[in-house]
């Protein structure tokens, strides 16, 4: 179970961003630079539900259903407003912004042994969703993920996948209280598998204990 709270506005133009700025023969003033800027916001308390079954020869299965009840209950602000009543309690332009639950299904293998320890992982996002579309092998692409990871010496693991149809790669370092993640991937970001696809690079630095 987790709180979630977004809040954004309406566009704002040149004009009133450079007016916003000022030209510095006065300090800034927020509450004056967003006057009259409408300002959406509302929360939701969207509750996740799993189980996951350990079964013999290093196999595992898992099932969760995510984002039960993760509707938004939203209200239209200015920013007084949204300073005074952030839940939009008082207000009278309130709605509700739809967001769908997910049904997920994955399964994995493991074997453990002293030099090495190979992971595979294959994994269908949102069963729910993919019904509703049409049907084909780029709406199920879009929907699956697998992954490999091969852990060296119990520090150094190696990684490799495909998710929407795209390949990535990462490895790991496991520095007992220090461990730095890399990946290099791709996401798709159309309406099926290799509409338009952006990639990106990301590195993660942990410090602590986390097994």
């Amino acid at each position: 179970v987790r709180f979630n709270y977004i809040g954004y506005s309406e566009a704002i133009g040149k004009d009133k961003l450079l007016d916003m700025m000022g030209d510095g023969s006065k300090s800034f003033d927020l509450n004056t630079a967003l006057e009259g800027v409408r300002i959406m916001a509302g929360w939701s308390l969207p509750i996740d539900v799993g189980i996951n079954l350990n079964m013999p020869y290093g196999f595992s299965f898992g099932i969760v259903a995510r984002n039960l009840n993760g509707n938004y209950h939203m209200a239209i602000h200015d920013y007084k407003s949204l300073q005074d009543d952030p839940f939009g309690n008082n207000g009278v332009e309130r709605f509700t912004l739809g967001s769908d639950f997910s049904l997920d299904t994955g399964i994995a293998w493991q074997w453990d042994n002293v030099w090495f320890r190979p992971t595979i992982a294959i994994d269908i996002v949102d069963w729910v969703g993919m019904c509703t579309e049409p049907v084909g092998f780029r709406t199920f692409l879009t929907h699956l993920n697998i992954g490999a990871e091969i852990r060296l010496l119990s520090f150094l693991d190696l990684r490799a996948g495909i998710s929407q149809g795209y390949l990535s790669i990462g490895a790991g370092l496991d520095l007992w209280a220090i461990k730095v993640d890399m990946a290099y991937y791709w996401k798709e970001f159309g309406e099926t598998a290799g509409d338009y696809g952006l990639d990106g690079f990301t590195v993660r630095f942990n410090i602590g204990f986390d097994k």
